[in-house]
């Protein structure tokens, strides 16, 4: 029994969907490269800001205000990321599903086709026996015609008889020939 490619298509699905988890982590990685740039201007805005205690209050709070929303941002990551698992658990599930329903639809075919295969072994069987009939009769109509050839009323019947062999033998070959293309 020949197993489907399903596993390199199983596993093309899987890396084109971890390429595409890598390119959301290099988005995520800009943006912690953007954060990490605003954290070194504060930095500095610090060292002005120890001058006055006022303004230095006012930049606390923004501070706070950007780390709750990367907090809030890696909350939303983590559970994209959650739900992105469980997508892929899903589908690595119908694929197995579908490996098996494929597998077991292949066997059935195989086993139909030995069924087919040993049906038209005897249908070519009997079709030989057939033609062998049909030569026999063939020679005892050349004995009868020349046992007959004398006698009236015999020699149209014989030619009745030889069309209606040469009749089958068009439908044998015709049946033979229709056989041989389905295999």
């Amino acid at each position: 029994m020949k197993k489907l490619p399903s596993n390199k298509s199983f596993e093309a699905t899987v890396i084109a969907k971890l390429n595409a988890l890598d390119a959301r982590l290099g988005k995520f990685d800009t943006h912690t490269d953007k954060f990490g740039a605003h954290i070194d201007k504060m930095d500095t805005r610090m060292e002005k800001i120890e001058t006055s205690v006022g303004k230095m209050d006012m930049r606390m709070e923004k501070i706070e205000a950007h780390v709750g929303k990367m907090d809030t941002r890696m909350e939303r990551f983590h559970d994209r990321m959650s739900q992105f698992d469980e997508k892929l658990d899903a589908v690595a599930e119908t694929l197995v599903e579908f490996q098996e329903n494929v597998d077991s639809k292949f066997e059935e075919t195989e086993k139909r086709l030995v069924v087919v295969t040993k049906h038209l072994s005897e249908i070519r069987s009997e079709i030989t026996s057939i033609r062998v009939e049909l030569g026999y009769i063939h020679r005892r109509l050349e004995i009868i015609e020349e046992k007959t050839q004398g006698m009236g009323g015999y020699a149209k019947e014989i030619d009745e008889l030889r069309a209606r062999i040469a009749t089958i033998e068009k439908l044998l070959a015709e049946k033979e020939k229709t056989e041989k293309t389905k295999v």
